[in-house]
């Protein structure tokens, strides 16, 4: 279950808790990414036990790159050694948030040495390049 079941922008349209309520309590495992999606799914009805299976990201399978490697990357991102980079992957869509990051980040980015990198493509690109531009 996660934004298949419950939506913050858009929300699932009432008519649908009858069949989701009866999925979740059909189904022989319930999982969800992380306990704040498990209680919306409870309150939709869900009587069954739901494991918890947060995203996450095997750090040793990135972390093979050598220092000249590092180095190299960061001089053509034109990135200061010095700098911490906050790294966000995923799809540009409105669902993830990503416009309220950038804010933030606009916060701290100036009093700290950080750098800010999003990675991906979606609906939100191109107003996520406006926002970034006007931030510098």
């Amino acid at each position: 279950m996660g934004y298949d079941t419950y939506d913050p922008i858009q929300p699932v349209p009432k008519y649908f808790n009858f069949y989701l309520r009866w999925v979740m309590n059909n189904s022989d495992v319930i999982t969800s990414p992380s306990k704040e999606m498990a209680k919306h799914a409870i309150n939709q009805g869900c009587q069954k036990k739901i494991k918890i299976i947060p995203h996450g990201t095997n750090l040793s399978k990135f972390n093979h790159l050598e220092e000249n490697d590092k180095k190299a990357i960061r001089s053509k991102l034109g990135i200061p050694e010095d700098h911490i980079v906050l790294l966000a992957v995923q799809r540009l869509t409105e669902k993830k948030g990503l416009q309220y990051l950038l804010m933030a980040a606009k916060r701290i980015i100036d009093k700290n040495n950080l750098v800010f990198l999003i990675c991906g493509s979606g609906q939100r690109e191109k107003r996520l390049r406006i926002s970034a531009r006007l931030m510098n």
